[in-house]
Order: structure tokens, then sequence, then C-alpha cells
């Protein structure tokens, strides 16, 4: 009976590595390929909420904000892919994204935090809504720390 448990947990364990694996390298794939570095200390995932820390090399922030999300929104079609084809058995979608710039414009950085809905990440990353339209929806989560 132990065994049987141990054996549950296990599998049930790799399933939630599997997937929070698959989340993380999504976004850093996604991040890379618009030469934006992402390490794993970087991503920050709790219960509701996502956070990602991404530096900015000039001050373009909304350009990197915008990666950021959309990285995010790739990520989450990727998990409900893996699901749909029985790869995995949970999907991992925070209800709530935070993305926290570091932009070198001052001796001191700046930083620029932005927060998102899902649904509102899924319409950017489906192209259901312009990147203005998106960035006019999150405007007023726009803050400097």
């Amino acid at each position: 009976m132990k065994m049987l448990r141990l054996s549950i947990m296990l599998v049930f364990g790799i399933q939630l590595l599997f997937g929070n694996y698959a989340f993380y390298s999504k976004i850093r794939n996604t991040c890379s390929f618009y030469r934006l570095e992402v390490k794993q200390e970087d991503m920050r995932l709790t219960d509701e909420e996502f956070t990602l820390t991404l530096n900015s090399k000039r001050n373009n922030f909304e350009r990197v904000i915008l990666i950021g999300f959309a990285s995010i929104g790739k990520a989450m079609e990727h998990q409900r892919y893996l699901k749909e084809a029985g790869k995995l058995k949970q999907t991992l979608i925070p209800a709530h994204v935070t993305i926290i710039v570091n932009v070198p414009v001052t001796r001191d950085n700046l930083i620029i935090s932005a927060s998102a809905s899902t649904e509102l990440i899924e319409k950017l990353s489906a192209g259901k809504i312009e990147t203005s339209q998106f960035m006019q929806e999150i405007k007023d989560s726009i803050q400097t720390l």
C-alpha cells in the first residue's frame, strides 16, 4: 500500500516538474529569439501569480514588456497543447502575470513593472488584439518601483 502511494506521488510529481520545465523552457526560448536573456531565477511562480524579471539594454522597456507577455502567452498555449496531447495531466497557467523590467537609464537602474490577466495575455498571443491595444489595457498597471 505504501509503495502504491509512493508510486502515485512520484508520477504526479514528475508530471508537475515536467510542466514547470516546459513552461519555463518555452518562455526562455521565446525571449532568446528576441535576444533577451532569461535565467531560472528570473522566473517565480506562486499559486496564483507568475513573475518574470527582464533586463532592457536601452530605454526600450515597452518592447521588453511586450516580449515578456508574448512569451508567457506562448508558454500557456504550449501547456494546453501538452495537455491535449496527453503529456500533462494538469496545465500550469497562472491567473495573474507581472513583468519587471530593469532599465539602465540612470546610475541606478530604473525598475518598471506591468501586470496583466491571463485572458488578456492569451488574446495578445493569439493575435486577437494589437500590441497597441494591449499596452492601452495594461497602462494603469505600469508603475515605477
